[in-house]
C-alpha cells in the first residue's frame, strides 16, 4: 500500500479564518494593502528563500559580536525576516514582488519604528552577490 497524506482539516479551517481576519482589518490599517498579502503576512507563502538562508547562516547563534537574532518574529499585525531585540533592528529581505508593494512596505516600516524599531532593508540580489557588504552593514546598525 502506498502512504497517504491527508490534510488537517483544522490547520486549513485555522488558514482560512487567519486569513479571513486579516483581510479584514488589515485594509483598514493599511490603505496601500492588498489581499494577496496576507499569506506574506501571517507566514504562510512558503520555505525561506536562498538569500534568507545565506544571511542566515551569518546571523546564528550570535556570530555578530555576540548579538541575537530570530527570524520570521510576529511583531504586530507583521511578520518580519529577522529581528535583533537588543539592538532594536529588524532587517528585511526584498525580492522582485517588493516593487509593486511599495506603498505596504513604507506603511509596514511606519508602523515597526512607531514601535522603536529600527528597519533595514536589503535586496534578495544585494545579499546573494555582496553577502560580506551587507553584514558589514548590519554590523554598523547594531552599534
Amino acid at each position: 500500500r502506498r502512504f497517504q497524506t491527508q490534510a488537517d482539516p483544522r490547520g486549513s479551517m485555522f488558514l482560512a479564518s487567519s486569513m479571513a481576519l486579516a483581510s479584514s482589518f488589515l485594509p483598514a490599517l493599511f490603505p496601500n494593502f492588498s489581499c494577496n498579502s496576507v499569506s506574506r503576512i501571517i507566514g504562510t507563502e512558503g520555505r525561506p528563500t536562498d538569500a534568507e538562508r545565506l544571511l542566515w547562516r551569518r546571523l546564528r547563534l550570535r556570530q555578530l559580536e555576540g548579538y541575537k537574532f530570530r527570524r520570521q518574529v510576529p511583531l504586530g499585525p507583521f511578520i518580519v525576516d529577522f529581528l535583533c531585540l537588543e539592538a532594536n533592528l529588524v532587517i528585511e529581505l526584498d525580492g522582485g514582488q517588493h516593487v509593486e508593494a511599495a506603498g505596504y512596505d513604507r506603511n509596514r516600516t511606519s508602523y515597526l519604528q512607531e514601535q522603536g524599531f529600527r528597519v533595514i532593508r536589503f535586496w534578495n540580489g544585494e545579499v546573494l552577490q555582496r553577502t560580506d557588504e551587507v553584514v558589514d552593514e548590519i554590523l554598523r546598525n547594531l552599534s
